[in-house]
């Protein structure tokens, strides 16, 4: 996709990453569904979409430098649901949303950090032929 469309199309892609990844947050086991208030559904959505953008930054440049290596991707996008899967069950009283904001400033700084320092670019180098 970085070929053929760039960076912007990557960016676009990323925004279409968080929306599809939204849907999961509608759901009440993630804080969503029936009942819950407006103001808790959109700043919980917020922070959940800007950190699913957060780590699809991230999962991008790991892609990127390791020469576009799925089974790296894939371990990554393991090591990030695994204590997910683990941890929520062992500590049911946390709040959904303070997990997402914690989960944001983890993912979010590094992924801020990532694109200043590669420009926007996330690693990606077009080959040369």
């Amino acid at each position: 996709m970085q070929p053929r469309y760039g960076h912007c199309g990557v960016r676009c892609f990323l925004v279409s990453y968080g929306i599809w990844y939204s849907l999961y947050f509608l759901t009440p086991d993630h804080g969503g569904g029936p009942g819950t208030s407006f103001s808790t559904v959109l700043t919980g959505f917020l922070i959940f979409l800007v950190m699913v953008i957060a780590i699809a930054i991230i999962m991008t440049w790991v892609f990127n430098h390791t020469q576009g290596s799925v089974f790296i991707a894939s371990v990554l996008h393991t090591s990030i649901n695994t204590p997910v899967v683990v941890w929520i069950p062992l500590f049911r009283p946390v709040n959904e949303t303070t997990l997402d904001l914690a989960n944001l400033i983890a993912f979010g700084v590094p992924a801020l950090l990532i694109m200043i320092m590669t420009r926007g670019r996330l690693g990606y180098q077009p080959r040369q032929e």
